[in-house]
């Protein structure tokens, strides 16, 4: 027993009980859950569990074992848009690489849950990168590439390093971008090796931090934040709103001028999506609206992110506050950035 504590990384029921946050009570109706979809809560999360806000995102939940009728495997339909294995071109310009399936920490209200984690995929192999890159060669459309899983900074530097080099061959691609929880949950990862293998790209490198709660930005994770700002890499955020975490515009206005204060752009506040398990987590669309116009007036414009909703089965980002998302009587026509209207249902 000793010996789970010391561990840095919770990635199991047991682990949770020896450390007190999960009572042993629970850990059997819970099983299925962990069976199901990964734990892993490393040690920087795990210090902010005191918090209802925080915990509710990372330590399972029997809820989770809820699916509800309009709730999807793959949300915002990346597989529709996929040529390749682990390639996703959905927009014109840019393209989505998923170097890895597997997370740092597990947020329970993952939109790729069904395909990400331990056990349920493998980072991309030499070959299917090659495909990948020929593919990047091919289409001189492209001009950003996006590194998303998983967790693209769970990979070694050393793949880092030579996918950021293969990058740099590329001409007309100008933008190297990262999106990822790690800053936020293994703060430790990011120093000079790490932020080198990234600048190999010899693109404009971004990174979008995942972050929900003004807690998470704690010491050690300003810290890292400090090292990728001073390296020049632009940082933005991106947060999803979720019931009982932050939604609350005080809640969300502390948390955006958090991240101004050090040096993250606000760039999205997603809608939650329709992934399996998740409904517990869910806002009505007007809820959200509400949340977000109450936080309009708590903050400076350049500190609000978009409010927007990824319409399910790959038709885009839209933003909620617009004319784009329109009330029926039994609920939503959302509008794609084709001008196709699409059903939404009142949750």
């Amino acid at each position: 027993m000793p010996t789970l504590i010391k561990s840095k990384t919770i990635k199991s029921l047991e682990e949770l009980v020896a450390r007190g946050l999960l009572d042993a009570n629970n850990s059997d109706k819970l099983a299925e859950v962990a069976a199901k979809y990964s734990i892993a809560i490393p040690q920087n999360i795990a210090g902010m569990l005191y918090s209802d806000a925080i915990a509710k995102q990372f330590i399972p939940s029997k809820d989770e074992l809820v699916t509800l009728e309009r709730e999807l495997a793959d949300p915002i339909g990346d597989d529709a848009h996929s040529p390749l294995k682990g390639l996703v071109h959905r927009y014109k310009n840019r393209v989505l690489i998923k170097l890895v399936e597997v997370c740092g920490v597990y947020c329970r209200f993952c939109f790729r849950r069904e395909n990400v984690g331990d056990n349920k995929g493998q980072a991309l192999k030499g070959d299917e990168l090659e495909q990948i890159y020929g593919y990047l060669h091919q289409h001189k459309e492209i001009d950003e590439v996006i590194l998303t899983g998983g967790d693209p900074l769970v990979a070694s530097v050393r793949r880092l390093k030579e996918v950021a080099e293969n990058i740099a061959k590329i001409s007309h691609i100008k933008f190297f971008r990262i999106h990822t929880r790690a800053v936020i949950a293994n703060p430790e990862i990011i120093n000079d090796e790490l932020i080198a293998a990234l600048k190999a790209s010899q693109k404009s490198v971004k990174m979008v931090i995942h972050t929900n709660h003004a807690i998470e930005i704690n010491d050690a994770v300003k810290v890292a934040i400090n090292k990728l700002v001073d390296a020049k890499i632009q940082l933005f955020s991106q947060s999803v709103l979720l019931r009982n975490v932050n939604d609350k515009p005080e809640v969300l206005a502390e948390l955006f001028n958090t991240l101004l204060q050090n040096n993250i752009n606000p760039y999205y506040l997603h809608h939650p999506d329709l992934a399996k398990g998740t409904g517990h987590f869910y806002l009505n669309l007007e809820e959200g609206a509400k949340i977000y116009r109450e936080t309009t007036k708590l903050v400076s414009g350049i500190a609000l992110p978009k409010y927007v909703i990824d319409i399910p089965g790959g038709y885009g980002k839209i933003p909620v506050n617009s004319g784009q998302v329109i009330k029926t009587s039994d609920g939503f026509i959302l509008i794609d950035n084709n001008g196709k209207r699409h059903n939404y249902p009142i949750l």
